[in-house]
């Protein structure tokens, strides 16, 4: 089977027509069915191909599916035998419906031999616990697939593809039942309505398409109490704990040393940079004096604003929150393994037991998980937690949450609209605490006593799932924030087909042997790498189709507040480089520049005549150079410091010793090209990190990091101060 080509004009319209989802939410879960409906527009069979997010952390619970006015339920069963199962169905003429796991939070549906002019729907149910924030509870249901930089690590017809003129409308209703009903409610994605009926709370959206996340708010008056289930699972049982612990006293707040990464790539554009301008903002507020930070910039590469991390004082501030607003989507691809590869040198080099060191990124995740697979290990190495603040309408969360639970950091996210603030100051606050406390339970059983633990931040909830090999009708929890063990009561209740698939999840999860996980997810009806659900549609004899079905992908939306994005699905990312053309007037003869260098070798046309040149002054020695490159930072560095600075050569010529003046004119003559305020700027970037023959003054390179930041430097790309830096010092070795 391969894609059928249609000339333009006669190309259909995709067959995706709508979707729908149905919520229920009881207690901490929430029961989800998804429908998708399609309708063949085209004079022959064809094979619809689909592929959308469901939350990593979700359990599949069924699907079915209605073609041609009958419905069927499907099954579980090994992924090839699924598979095997399905084509031998469409080569026989009938229709099936094949959904498979591509990825963790990534599946396809494969709906194969709809009729011209039928219509047909799946729907996909699944379980997801609800998270957990302090006094809040959060739903969030992917609908859509942001456009990724990179490749797939998938077949062709795998890949999502997105098409900026497709729209597909999308209804909602979410029935809440038991405690949450009487919580506060909020959609923070969409208009909604809402209505109370007795003990339940219902909410429809208002006209909503599938173009982002549809997530959902709830709001405590107190504290969420510790929760406990336990419910029988065969000859054994299974148990579900949740508990809040309180703060971490301000003892264990420790002043931090941190590097802020801004996702500015081209993916970013709409509203994602809003959110990163915003967190830029509300970082530079929270943090004080005692707090060292590092802002970089990435994209295809990273632009450091600094050198090296500096303290946060009232200046440093003030001039953060005032590049805020600069901050654009306009660096390209999605270097995140670059950026967090050049994050964890920078900390590596400044490492103080003092402080508790930590990565916050701010992103939209738009990146394939392979890309960022090396950095992320390296993290794990080196200790290093990265904490993550997910922007943007469609968020990749199935790339972000293990980025941020395995370095044992943690994942926010904020919706378009939402304030950026509440999500920064948590993640501060926990990356003040040293490390994640370790939470010990004790259940007790029929069969005795069982053990367990689990990581969580003072002030956040810590939940726990797993099997028993009896049930338990007691929980003892413990950790160093209480002064005692907590004890509670588990409440027994019935094994209804949610409770059983996410403990099936978690004990899938909890091995690494692919013989227990195969086991598992037969028995718990998970889609895993090694199982699928298949349904097929038996046709009658006359209704066979005769021919193979033209397969048809259907295509994501463009994601909610992107600007930009390749019909492909592939962002489109702008080069960053640029070139000029300049002529030397004296020589005519042509020499080329990058726009980007500050020093740069002149390319020049030696078939032009040249004219005689005047006898030069023999070179100076190394230490001439090194002092004349240390009076040019202190220089710059004064000039900076006034009210106006003044960074004309004239004015910076003035400044230094009569005995350098030759030697200054002497490294203009060998390429060293300041003609602008940035200029001057990248080179003191630049002098700060190069070896000059004085020991390192730690002051000075604050002084300096403070003064580029006071003067809205925006930093240059790695590249570029390192080939800066080695100009320099070839020319201190001449």
């Amino acid at each position: 089977m391969a894609i059928e080509s249609l000339p333009a004009a006669a190309a259909p319209r995709q067959a995706l027509e709508r979707a729908h989802l149905d919520v229920t939410v009881r207690g901490l879960d929430a029961v989800v069915a998804v429908s998708y409906s399609f309708r063949n527009a085209e004079p022959k069979a064809i094979e619809a191909l689909f592929t959308f997010p469901m939350p990593r952390s979700a359990a599949f619970l069924g699907l079915s599916a209605e073609i041609g006015g009958e419905t069927i339920e499907a099954e579980v069963i090994e992924a090839r035998d699924a598979l095997r199962r399905y084509d031998d169905a469409i080569s026989d003429g009938d229709s099936a419906l094949l959904l498979r796991q591509l990825a963790p939070g990534l599946l396809q549906a494969s709906l194969g031999n709809v009729g011209p002019g039928e219509e047909a729907r799946f729907t996909l149910r699944y379980a997801l616990p609800l998270t957990v924030l302090e006094r809040r509870l959060r739903l969030r249901l992917p609908m859509n697939l942001r456009p990724r930089y990179g490749a797939w690590d998938l077949d062709e017809l795998d890949e999502p593809v997105h098409d900026a003129g497709v729209e597909y409308a999308l209804s909602a209703r979410l029935r809440v039942e038991g405690f949450l009903a009487g919580a506060s409610l909020a959609c923070v994605s969409h208009p909604a309505r809402f209505e109370r009926r007795g003990e339940v709370a219902e909410l429809a959206l208002i006209d909503a398409w599938l173009d982002g996340d549809v997530v959902v708010e709830f709001g405590l008056d107190a504290a969420l109490p510790p929760v406990g289930e336990c419910f029988p699972d065969g000859d054994a049982a299974g148990a579900r704990v949740q508990v809040l612990l309180p703060p971490a006293p301000d003892e264990a707040q420790k002043p931090l040393q941190t590097i802020l990464l801004l996702d500015c790539s081209g993916s970013m554009a709409g509203d994602a940079i809003l959110g990163c301008r915003a967190a830029l903002e509300a970082v530079a507020q929270a943090l004080d004096e005692n707090d060292r930070l590092q802002v970089m910039r990435f994209g295809s590469d990273v632009h450091a604003l600094l050198r090296r991390p500096i303290r946060v004082g009232e200046a440093v501030r003030r001039s953060l929150s005032e590049l805020a607003a600069t901050v654009q989507a306009d660096l390209g691809g999605t270097e995140m393994g670059k950026a967090l590869g050049r994050a964890l040198d920078d900390l590596a080099l400044t490492r103080d037991p003092a402080c508790a060191q930590a990565i916050f990124l701010v992103t939209d995740g738009a990146i394939q998980p392979h890309d960022i697979e090396h950095a992320l290990q390296r993290a794990i190495d080196e200790g290093v937690r990265v904490f993550v603040v997910a922007v943007g309408s469609s968020a990749s969360l199935e790339t972000l949450e293990p980025l941020a639970t395995r370095t044992r950091g943690q994942l926010e996210q904020v919706m378009p609209g939402e304030a950026i603030a509440g999500a920064v100051l948590s993640q501060l606050r926990r990356m003040r605490q040293s490390s994640p406390l370790t939470v010990h339970f004790q259940f007790e059983t029929e069969a005795g006593p069982v053990e367990a633990s689990a990581l969580a931040y003072g002030g956040d909830a810590v939940g726990l799932q797993l099997a028993l090999p009896a049930p338990a009708t007691q929980v003892r929890a413990s950790c160093a924030l209480w002064n005692e063990p907590l004890r509670f009561a588990l409440t027994p209740v019935e094994a209804s087909p949610d409770r059983l698939a996410l403990l099936g999840l978690a004990r899938y999860r909890a091995t690494n042997d692919e013989g227990q996980q195969r086991e598992l997810a037969l028995r718990y009806r998970l889609l895993t790498p090694f199982t699928s659900a298949i349904l097929v549609r038996r046709r009658a004899d006359g209704e066979r189709f005769e021919e193979l079905p033209a397969i048809r992908p259907q295509p994501q939306m463009l994601s909610r507040g992107m600007a930009a994005a390749a019909a492909s699905g592939r962002v489109l990312m702008p080069d960053a480089a640029a070139s000029a053309l300049c002529t030397d007037a004296t020589s005519f003869s042509a020499v080329h520049f990058s726009a980007l260098d500050l020093l740069g070798e002149a390319h020049v046309d030696e078939s032009a005549p040249l004219p005689d040149e005047p006898a030069l002054p023999p070179a100076p020695g190394p230490e001439s150079i090194r002092q004349a490159l240390l009076a040019l930072q202190a220089a710059v560095l004064a000039a900076l410091e006034k009210t106006q600075p003044d960074l004309s050569r004239t004015t910076l010529l003035a400044q230094l010793p009569d005995t350098l003046h030759e030697v200054f004119e002497w490294l203009l003559r060998e390429g060293l090209w300041v003609e602008s305020d940035a200029d001057w700027l990248a080179l003191l970037d630049a002098l700060t990190g190069l070896d000059l023959g004085v020991p390192v003054d730690t002051g000075m390179q604050d002084a300096v990091a403070t003064a580029l930041l006071l003067a809205g430097y925006g930093g240059r790309a790695d590249h570029e101060l390192a080939e800066l830096r080695e100009r320099l010092q070839s020319l201190i070795e001449t």
